[in-house]
């Protein structure tokens, strides 16, 4: 038994290893062959892009982005390596370029591979009579990668936003069966699954949202996917919370949801959802909660769902939807001066990496020793955002390369000749990606490497290298994201915190300004996206620090937001939808001018400042209003409720 689950795991990392491997070997062999050694350092680099492209929608524009980046990037790495002062001025100058335009809060790590491209390019400096050969290996270089990302969707033809849907849809299932079932922890472990699952979906809508995919019909429906899993998220929440919500009639009612739930599952991938449409209409018009805001909020769920489920059906085609408009605020050159701040993330690490690669390979320059390019590119490896990562990476990479080159030396004295020695290095590429931590990466990493430096280099000298550059890049790295602009995990936490209710304040502005005329549903839209993915961020950067024992608050006050923010978007969007009654509109003005109020409090509190003491004066709504004024009543029993729970477990933030 034990050998069957041993080699069904070798089989597992085979597979997911023998991609990008392939496509390592083939670039770094071919290139050495048409276009020289200098050029075969262009496969590490470009592998990265296809692991982090190969899930992503848009594949053409992906790959003429990249290239066309990288072919500037040559050019810069040519004129770095024309003289000591070009090299101090360029990579001053490059890398900050690269974070600042290439990353957001959101996608912190969207620079790597194209700062990877620029740190191997400048790794053997090239002629000018270089550089068209240096163009077309680039050129080549992408050709493979195109060609291997095709090869790819033809195994995988669905867009990976599908495939999360799918997924996301299976926990809801799963976590309704649990709670009809009694079985409250099977249910919180399938609605925390579908929190990540729906965040994992709002990552990749909003990194592709640009592309012409997000302004088709279908492309467009998959955000209302996100708002409806929130909106699930949020009832299987409420029902953990509140037991005594499974009344008879309620089971009832969910049992028979689930049904319906299992139909979509089974027909998900065919996109025929016809007959799923009819049941959910007539589940709408025949089924019940025993609690009427709930069976309200509902109802506009099932409408949602049926509305998504119509976009991204076959029958629906690929029409374009001209919907999906990123704010100008939002676009690249209007977030420039926003950022231009000692207090701004990309601001303190692009400065940081910067300063970093110029060190370093000013030193690497000036060593009368080969491959002192070892020394940079570990520390650009190395260096990271947060100081917390960076250390974390320079620990493994010390315990991998220490362990790498044990083996080297045992493996390099048994096998001597050009031709184990390359076998050797096939064996390490697949097991680099087989690797599933970062310290045994670098253990085959380092075997790669020296596989073939020690063909053309002493194996004891080279080994003494490997050991003394990547010690020197761990030093510079710590130092450098320790003393030079740093920032923690926990700093970054902090922030986001706040930032998430400043994001909150702006639905409720935009709701003012909807019910004075001016609609915003490109702003409003991008904001929820965002809301989202910090809320995932601040979940990340707090488990990732080693600091703060306020695990529960921080889990509390996310649940808490997530909540909130799913009225003022259900709010926003059917004022939207039908207006407001002309004798409701003084009291809704009133109402969401107070949860204004209620907002600024919560940003009070969470600033640990004092907050005036006095509440906002209370909603009253009858028993006859619309659905818009209920939920605003409950929106501000929930803000009032969320500034309770800041206010008792502030002291642990």
């Amino acid at each position: 038994m034990r050998e069957s689950i041993k080699a069904l795991k070798i089989k597992e990392h085979f597979i997911k290893a023998f991609p990008p491997a392939l496509i390592l070997l083939s670039i770094f062999f071919s290139n050495q062959f048409f276009f020289g050694a200098a050029n075969a350092m262009l496969a590490s680099p470009v592998t990265v892009l296809f692991l982090r492209t190969r899930n992503e929608d848009g594949v053409e524009w992906h790959i003429l982005k990249a290239l066309s980046v990288n072919v500037l990037l040559a050019f810069c790495a040519f004129a770095a390596g024309l003289n000591l002062a070009m090299t101090l001025i360029v990579n001053l100058a490059v890398p900050f370029l690269l974070v600042y335009f290439m990353t957001d809060e959101y996608t912190p790590g969207s620079y790597f591979p194209f700062g990877m491209s620029f740190v191997f390019m400048q790794l053997i400096p090239i002629q000018f009579t270089d550089i068209p050969m240096r163009l077309l290996a680039l050129v080549y270089s992408f050709i493979l990668i195109y060609i291997g990302l095709k090869i790819w969707k033809h195994f995988k033809p669905v867009p990976a936003v599908h495939d999360i849907s799918k997924n996301a849809f299976v926990k809801i299932t799963e976590s309704f069966s649990a709670l009809v079932q009694n079985n409250p922890e099977e249910a919180r472990e399938a609605q925390r699954a579908l929190l990540k699952i729906n965040q994992n979906l709002c990552n990749r809508i909003y990194k592709s949202r640009r592309l012409r995919y997000f302004t088709t019909i279908e492309g467009a429906c998959y955000f209302r996917l996100v708002m409806i899993f929130q909106r699930m998220e949020n009832l299987i929440l409420t029902f953990f919370r509140n037991p005594e919500l499974m009344t008879a009639a309620n089971k009832v009612y969910l049992e028979n949801f689930i049904k319906v739930l299992k139909h979509l599952n089974r027909v998900f991938d065919s996109r025929e959802y016809s007959e799923v449409i009819q049941e959910l209409i007539s589940f709408s018009d025949n089924c019940f909660m025993d609690q009427t805001d709930i069976n309200d909020s509902m109802l506009l769920d099932i409408n949602l769902l049926i509305n998504a489920l119509e976009g991204i059906s076959k029958t629906a085609g690929k029409g374009v939807y001209r919907e999906w408009v990123v704010p100008r605020k939002s676009r690249m050159l209007w977030r420039i001066y926003a950022h231009l701040s000692r207090d701004s993330f990309k601001f303190r690490f692009g400065v940081r990496l910067s300063l970093v690669l110029t060190f370093t390979f000013l030193v690497s320059r000036l060593l009368p020793v080969t491959h002192g390019y070892w020394l940079p590119l570990a520390a650009y490896l190395l260096t990271r955002p947060f100081y917390d990562e960076s250390v974390s990476k320079s620990l493994d990479r010390i315990k991998g390369t220490v362990i790498g080159l044990i083996a080297a030396f045992f493996l390099f004295s048994i096998f001597t000749t050009y031709p184990e020695h390359m076998v050797l290095a096939v064996i390490a590429a697949f097991c680099i990606y087989a690797a599933d931590d970062y310290s045994t990466l670098v253990v085959f990493a380092t075997c790669f490497a020296l596989s073939l430096t020690t063909l053309s280099m002493q194996s004891t000298y080279a080994l003494e290298l490997r050991l003394l550059f990547t010690t020197g890049a761990v030093i510079v790295s710590i130092l450098a994201s320790k003393f030079i602009l740093p920032m923690r995990y926990y700093d970054q936490f902090k922030i986001d915190m706040e930032r998430l209710v400043l994001l909150d304040r702006a639905v409720v502005k935009y709701t003012e300004e909807l019910l004075g005329g001016a609609p915003h549903q490109d702003i409003v839209r991008e904001l929820i996206l965002k809301s989202y993915l910090i809320s995932d961020q601040i979940e990340m950067n707090y488990h990732a620090s080693a600091f703060g024992s306020c695990g529960q608050f921080v889990e509390g006050f996310l649940a808490e937001n997530r909540q909130l923010m799913t009225t003022l978007i259900d709010v926003y969007y059917l004022i939207t939808l039908q207006g407001v009654e002309a004798e409701e509109e003084r009291f809704v003005k009133k109402a969401v001018e107070r949860l204004e109020i209620w907002f600024e409090k919560i940003q009070q509190c969470l600033k640990k400042k004092d907050a005036a003491d006095q509440e906002p004066e209370k909603i009253i709504v009858k028993t006859n209003a619309s659905y818009i004024m209920r939920l605003l009543s409950a929106g501000q029993a929930e803000a009032k409720a969320f500034l309770a729970f800041v206010e008792r477990n502030i002291s642990s933030f």
